[in-house]
């Protein structure tokens, strides 16, 4: 009589086989959720520097608004104004100080600071209330938190700041911080995660692909002969040839790390789609040229 069924060398190739066919699949599925993790982590970063960027140009470009039709500001004042885009290289600042006057060293990746300053706009109540100080704002102007700014008196100190700056947020991600003057004082808010380093430059007329840094600014202010027979005439000389003022569009460059790991094989998956990595975070750098559009001057 005949036996059937698999001898004991059959068995041995047949689950061999299978565990082949098995690992095979696995690795097949690693790698798919590999390449899946990259691409979502690869599309958010596109999103929140989307989003950093839209949010910084709008700033840029409402930097010096005047609201000649609700306010009493002359072409005088505003000349003596200081300007109302400056930046700094490689610091960083606390949400509560100051202004810029207090900047403390950047941890992130040398990331620079960029301030931003403005008149408010306002709907007046009345042909009376058009000079008051008590407007409502209309929300066409805002800081970067998203605030109205109503119209302002004739006063250097009634415009708003918008500053964007790189600090290290709750959770120990490093993210783009904007920092604004509020009701009670000093505040700042995150606006984007994952910005490893943040880098401002500055340009002089809107076909130059020169660029200067922050320092190089300053340093030709610094560098200005000055007249004036006291420290405020100076310093309203100063605010009147300050080379901020020429400033026409700004550069600015973000390097973006990813909130997750997108594993070993991210690198050799995507190395057209990726500049670095991190470990084994994402890493990109997103560029942009703003123009600006209000000057007072």
């Amino acid at each position: 009589m005949n036996q059937t069924g698999l001898s004991l060398l059959e068995l041995l190739i047949t689950i061999t086989l299978g565990l082949f066919i098995t690992l095979g699949l696995s690795s097949f599925l690693l790698a798919s959720k590999t390449i899946y993790v990259t691409h979502m982590e690869n599309a958010l970063m596109h999103d929140t520097a989307a989003t950093a960027f839209h949010t910084i140009a709008h700033a840029i470009r409402q930097t010096d608004y005047i609201p000649w039709d609700t306010t009493s500001l002359n072409l005088d004042i505003m000349s003596e104004l200081s300007p109302g885009i400056t930046g700094l290289d490689e610091k960083s600042l606390s949400a509560t100080s100051e202004d810029i006057r207090f900047p403390v060293h950047s941890t992130a990746h040398s990331s620079d600071i960029l301030a931003l300053r403005f008149y408010g706009s306002s709907q007046p109540t009345s042909t009376s209330a058009r000079t008051s100080a008590a407007h409502i704002a209309d929300n066409t102007i805002q800081n970067c938190a998203g605030f109205g700014i109503a119209a302002p008196e004739n006063t250097q100190t009634e415009r708003a700041w918008s500053i964007y700056y790189v600090a290290t947020g709750a959770t120990g991600e490093p993210e783009l911080f904007c920092k604004y003057q509020g009701k009670k004082g000093w505040r700042a808010t995150a606006i984007a995660r994952g910005i490893a380093s943040f880098q401002v430059r500055y340009g002089f007329n809107h076909t130059s692909t020169d660029f200067m840094s922050a320092s190089q600014l300053h340093a030709l202010d610094a560098a200005l002969p000055l007249t004036g027979s006291t420290p405020s005439a100076r310093t309203i000389e100063l605010h009147q040839k300050s080379h901020w003022k020429k400033v026409t569009s700004v550069q600015i460059s973000i390097l973006l790390r990813s909130a997750k790991i997108a594993g070993s094989h991210a690198t050799s998956l995507n190395k057209a789609l990726l500049q670095r990595t991190h470990g084994e975070r994402l890493q990109r750098v997103f560029s942009i040229i703003i123009q600006r559009q209000n000057f007072a001057y």
